[in-house]
């Protein structure tokens, strides 16, 4: 005869055995979920990668296609000049030349000319500067060198920076002056 003690060990170990696989196949979900998070990780940021790869050669397509159509209109004469207008090459002489090209060598005489090569900018032109000091004969006059300095005419369009002259108001409008102009242009620069 089994003794009461037995029977209650035999109940034990054959409740053990009936939730053992239970047991294990939690166990094996567990080292799986584990053993696993690791590339569902790696998965989940290649999969972020590849989003974000997709939008950037989206964006590149859409930038190419840009360029062709710049490409496209940069044949034409009168877009090549407004280019050369704004992306010339830096050369002294051209700027002098665009500076006093204006027919009016008569109402507005330079005194002094400083001129910057500058800085390159992120979009790829520089952004030099040309410091002036000009004898005026009159306000009007000097309005129309702006103009003529800022306007669509020249051969390169300038930025006025800074100015600097005596304004009196019992001034005449017609009476000389000396004024200092701070241009900015921009121009390309290989280097």
């Amino acid at each position: 005869m089994r003794s009461p003690q037995s029977s209650e060990t035999l109940q034990k170990k054959s409740a053990f055995v009936e939730f053992l696989p239970a047991i294990l196949l939690a166990a094996s979900i567990l080292l799986a979920v584990f053993s696993a998070y690791p590339d569902y990780y790696s998965l989940t940021a290649k999969q972020d990668e590849y989003a974000q790869a997709a939008k950037e050669k989206t964006d590149k397509q859409a930038e190419l296609a840009m360029l062709g159509d710049f490409k496209t209109q940069s044949s034409v004469p009168a877009f090549a000049i407004e280019i050369f207008r704004y992306a010339s090459p830096f050369r002294e002489d051209h700027i002098l030349e665009s500076l006093f090209s204006a027919g009016n060598s008569s109402s507005v005489l330079p005194l002094s000319i400083g001129i910057d090569r500058g800085t390159k900018m992120p979009n790829g032109l520089s952004q030099g500067n040309v410091e002036l000091a000009l004898r005026v004969t009159s306000q009007t006059a000097l309005m129309k060198y702006f103009e003529y300095l800022t306007g669509t005419s020249g051969k390169k369009r300038y930025v006025i920076k800074a100015v600097n002259f005596p304004y009196d108001s019992t001034m005449s409008k017609s009476d000389a002056f000396q004024v200092t102009v701070s241009l900015g242009f921009s121009h390309y620069s290989p280097r």
